[in-house]
């Protein structure tokens, strides 16, 4: 009776056995298609460039061959297309870092716009939509990149077909998987995948593009080959972008945007150099930031005294996208003399109506200048007997604007001047009875608040940040990262 007991538990053990050993391939299966994309990419190209180091000739990673192999192969291989191509993300919308009404768009002028104010020019005639230098240096570089981006687009819009194809020749030759090449309409294009980066480069009407992607960090880019002299080259991660371009080793730009997920705002660093043979001519920095209500920049490009290593606080209303005001800082004699100045839009001061000008210099403007139709010209007011620094005083600042060209079908840069309003930071409430007095004419600030505060801000904690941001990259560093 025992040895029939025996014998009937060695026989169940055995179909246990045989049952459990049936199930396992069923189970792993599942688990691998239930994986996610992103998952299912960084892990199947992991494990394929393991099984092709193994031989290289359809060998799984125990060397075992036959239909079982061919079988794995055809499961690890199936999706692997899919994941390549998505991993090289979307073309990327840089101007969506900035709020909607900084759109190039809404920058644009006609040259019958711009004064001349050889003759009185009504203050309400004065355009508004322009940009200060310091902002100019972000428009003109994602300026540029719009029209790379261009190019990009090209290649995206044919990633279904390129997909398709790969993955048709990936089931016809797994052996060859990491490398591809095709046409897709008018251009040209081969894949490279890599044990971290995968790479998409096409030839799109003679411009060279390659979209690249991490896959370990999962961020996604592409550099584009615009002209002999002339690269361009992006990176999306999950928070940002960051944008450089690199003209003959000797005019470089870089921009990175950051945004923040809980409070939706956005940090900027931008970085311009030109230099000759080695010789640096002129650099620049600036820290962007954009909060809920204002767009503030903060850097070194501006109107400044010669040496004074000044500092520009430019603030924007996100609302309009027009300029709230800006201040500078400048120092001169190692420092010993220093100058904070509020610049307002005359817009912006109430009781003056018009402006007319003529390029001869008067004291200490370098140009001589009327309000409402006056045939005296203004007059400012000196700090002291022994500083005759100027308390205010209106001066015509250079700044940009956009117009489209029609021909070629791009936006073009275009300068011309508009007429501010200058105030000592410390005689900013004096300012009133101070203008009165000298030209008999009543003015106000016409700001609230909540401008005011957005400019103090800038000014006082913002810059802060920029002093420790303004050497981060040199133009090697951009050079390195456009080559």
């Amino acid at each position: 009776m025992k040895k029939i007991i025996i014998i009937l538990v060695s026989v169940i053990l055995s179909f246990a056995l045989v049952a459990c050993g049936n199930d396992a391939p069923t189970s792993s299966s599942s688990s691998s298609s239930s994986a996610s994309t992103t998952t299912s990419a960084s892990n199947s190209s992991s494990e394929l460039h393991n099984g092709s180091s193994n031989g290289g000739n359809g060998e799984n990673s125990s060397g075992n061959q036959g239909q079982d192999s061919n079988q794995n192969q055809t499961t690890n291989y199936a999706t692997l297309a899919k994941q390549v191509i998505d991993s090289f993300g979307e073309t990327p919308q840089p101007w969506t870092f900035l709020p909607e009404k900084f759109s190039i768009e809404n920058k644009t002028v006609s040259q019958n716009q711009i004064p001349t104010y050889a003759d009185f020019t009504n203050v309400s005639a004065i355009p508004s939509n322009y940009i200060g230098k310091q902002l100019n240096v972000v428009y003109g570089a994602l300026n540029v990149c719009t029209t790379a981006l261009g190019y990009v687009n090209t290649v995206h819009g044919a990633l279904n077909v390129i997909e398709q194809a790969y993955q048709t020749f990936i089931n016809n030759s797994p052996n060859d998987f990491n490398s591809f090449s095709g046409t897709a309409g008018a251009f040209s294009y081969n894949i490279l995948l890599g044990n971290e980066f995968y790479y998409l480069n096409a030839s799109v009407s003679s411009i060279e593009i390659s979209i690249f992607s991490n896959i370990k960090d999962k961020s996604y880019g592409a550099r584009i080959q615009l002209t002999d002299d002339t690269a361009l080259k992006y990176t999306v991660t999950e928070t940002g972008l960051l944008i450089a371009i690199n003209i003959l080793n000797t005019s470089s730009t870089q921009i990175e945007f950051v945004r923040n997920a809980q409070t939706g705002s956005v940090d900027g660093y931008i970085y311009e150099y030109l230099s000759v043979g080695g010789t640096e001519l002129k650099n620049s920095s600036a820290y962007l930031h954009v909060d809920q209500n204002y767009t503030t920049v903060v850097g070194t490009k501006g109107d400044f005294i010669l040496t004074s290593e000044g500092r520009n606080c430019e603030v924007y209303e996100n609302s309009t996208g027009k300029l709230v005001g800006t201040e500078v800082s400048e120092a001169v004699a190692d420092e010993k003399i220093a100058f904070d100045t509020l610049w307002y839009n005359l817009k912006d001061i109430s009781g003056i109506t018009s402006i007319k000008k003529i390029d001869k210099e008067n004291v200490l403007n370098k140009d001589t200048i009327y309000i409402n139709g006056n045939t005296d010209t203004i007059h400012t007011k000196t700090v002291g007997i022994l500083d005759f620094s100027r308390r205010f005083d209106i001066e015509f600042k250079e700044v940009c604007a956009y117009v489209f060209n029609p021909d070629s079908e791009k936006y073009e840069s275009v300068t011309f001047e508009v007429p501010m309003m200058f105030i000592q930071e410390k005689y900013v409430e004096d300012f009133s009875e101070d203008f009165e007095d000298k030209n008999n004419v009543a003015v106000s600030i016409e700001k609230n608040a909540n401008d005011k505060q957005a400019i103090n801000n800038g000014y006082y904690v913002l810059v802060e940040v920029y002093n420790t941001i303004k050497d981060s990259v040199t133009q090697q560093d951009i050079i390195d990262y456009c080559s």
